[in-house]
């Protein structure tokens, strides 16, 4: 029976030599999670792009809680929260909870799985231990506890898959991060554009309208709901249909509304849930969750629209200080709401709230043009400061992990373009044993040395060359009509130069040293297999002994 599992683990690892994207990789993982017994439910939670959260990227809940999968899948824990997915992620090891050991978040979540145990097994380079772990994946079970020999066929599926898991997540996170710059500069222009049209409102009841006009035409949602802080209690002011079919269930629904309003209480409504801890909350399918509790003042409100489907509420937002809540709602069929819309919708909210706010404190229109220009002013300042922001790391003042990624594109299209077909080398770099390093001296120090490292880097480059911050300790060059001999004698000499140095830093003064591998474009080369073969070349500098430039 072993040597079946194992045959059929083989076949799965083969597989992912197939893969295409992530979830791939995460669906041949939960695949191979399935043949341990004992586990009742999983979360595969990995860290994202910014480094400061994991998300579930791929999860089974218990029978009972499977149709809540959906709404659970990207579901985000900050690595500053206290809870088990933490505390494995930050110690490196593995953290079983029951209800006798667990803190108050823990106990919380036990209850509401009804589950008996919790195992959290950090996802770790089974080969460089101590490295900071990709992510954690969370067991649970609902009778009993996790047998040792179910636990150590988990931590062996880990080992098996961590390397494409790890070399897909940072492929990842490369695409996560060129798209939410792409997003942000064409929400910005969305923005701008929307702002210039609301120039012209003089009242709520337009500003509604025409924002609900927008909504309807970008997301498809049926009806939209505001409710807006007056004085210390919230007050439904409109509901919008999406079309004149709806204005029935809309009068109803307010005349209601009016009858009852909203008790400032998070446990009385949703809504109220929302406006005071000025966040967001999406319902994915409200049909598949009606048999679940729910506070009698939602279910009554969602009874006024017979088959509610997709929920999204956000506090609206003036200052980031919530003054109201949006709720949207469609009733025909569930809609599907990227990463994107949601950003659309964040910043939606937020100058809705300014537009709202403003359209209250200025009673004559030339007051209300001239409230607007000022915004006009303080969302250009945002998108010069974006810009910015989007090029340059602020602690080494190097082009940042975004910029790298546009740089290197625009150089593998112009290379492939050019008719002298001209080398287009790249150098990474990784500070040797920094992890210890900030552990004995502190983050403090650790940055001394990222930004020194960073002023060895420019240096040594040329004018042509790009350096970057890739992220954490990890550099890399961008050179341009370079052939690997040149790349390589470049990063001896910053390998030397560095070796050579003794870096002052806030905790007295250190000498570092780094790896560095090399690689030159190829014919057909994309982002992800350049920077893969320099990568691979740098992880042999490190197996080799670290401290030496390694080609591939």
């Amino acid at each position: 029976m072993a040597s079946i599992l194992e045959t059929q683990i083989s076949e799965m690892l083969a597989a992912t030599a197939h893969a295409r994207a992530l979830s791939d990789v995460l669906d041949l993982f939960a695949k191979a999670l399935a043949t341990v017994p004992g586990i009742d439910g999983y979360w595969v939670n990995l860290l994202n792009a910014s480094g400061d959260s994991l998300r579930c990227m791929k999860l089974r809940l218990t029978p009972e809680y499977r149709n809540l999968e959906e709404n659970y899948l990207g579901h985000s824990v900050q690595l500053s929260d206290v809870q088990v997915n933490t505390r494995a992620f930050k110690s490196c090891s593995v953290i079983r909870i029951t209800v006798e050991n667990a803190n108050d978040a823990e106990r919380q979540i036990l209850l509401y799985w009804k589950a008996q145990y919790l195992v959290a097994i950090p996802i770790c380079d089974p080969d460089t231990p101590g490295q900071t772990p990709i992510g954690v994946l969370l067991l649970m079970g609902t009778v009993g506890g996790l047998l040792d020999d179910a636990l150590q066929a988990a931590r062996s599926l880990i080992d098996t898959f961590y390397l494409c898991l790890a070399n897909w997540l940072r492929m990842s996170h490369l695409e996560a991060l060129h798209q939410e710059a792409q997003s942000a500069v064409s929400a910005n222009h969305r923005l701008l554009d929307f702002l210039e049209e609301m120039s012209s409102l003089t009242s709520v009841e337009k500003i509604y309208e025409l924002f609900s006009a927008e909504l309807f035409r970008q997301l498809k949602f049926d009806i939209a709901a505001y409710v807006a802080l007056q004085g210390e209690q919230l007050v439904l002011e409109k509901i919008v249909g999406a079309t004149p079919a709806l204005q029935d269930t809309s009068d109803a629904w307010q005349a209601f509304q009016s009858q009852f309003p909203y008790e400032m209480d998070e446990a009385s409504s949703c809504a109220i849930y929302v406006f005071m801890r000025n966040s967001h909350f999406l319902v994915h399918d409200l049909q598949q969750i009606m048999h679940l509790p729910m506070a009698k003042f939602d279910r009554r409100s969602l009874g006024f629209l017979e088959r509610p489907r997709t929920l999204f509420l956000s506090a609206i937002r003036y200052h980031k200080q919530p003054v109201g809540v949006l709720g949207l709602y469609s009733l025909s069929e569930p809609l599907s709401l990227s990463e994107n819309d949601l950003q659309l919708l964040e910043q939606l909210t937020a100058f809705l709230g300014t537009a709202l706010t403003n359209s209250r404190l200025y009673a004559t229109s030339q007051a209300q043009n001239a409230e607007i220009g000022r915004l006009n002013l303080q969302l250009q300042e945002k998108v010069s400061q974006l810009a910015e922001l989007a090029s340059t790391d602020q602690l080494t003042g190097l082009f940042n992990f975004r910029s790298f990624g546009q740089e290197l594109e625009r150089r593998l299209q112009e290379a492939a373009r050019a008719s002298d077909k001209k080398d287009l080398s790249l150098v990474v770099l990784d500070i040797d044993h920094f992890k210890s390093f900030n552990d004995r001296f502190g983050h403090a120090a650790g940055n001394d040395v990222l930004a020194a490292i960073a002023r060895e880097l420019n240096r040594h480059i040329r004018q042509t060359d790009m350096a970057c911050r890739y992220g954490g300790e990890e550099f890399v060059v961008i050179l341009p009509n370079c052939d690997l001999e040149g790349a390589q004698l470049l990063a001896e000499r910053i390998r030397c130069g560095i070796e050579q140095i003794c870096v002052s830093t806030c905790n007295g003064a250190h000498r570092i040293t780094i790896s560095a591998g090399c690689t030159v474009r190829r014919d057909g080369d994309t982002q992800l297999t350049l920077f893969g073969r320099a990568d691979e070349a740098l992880y042999q500098a490190k197996a080799q002994g670290r401290n030496r430039v390694c080609c591939g």
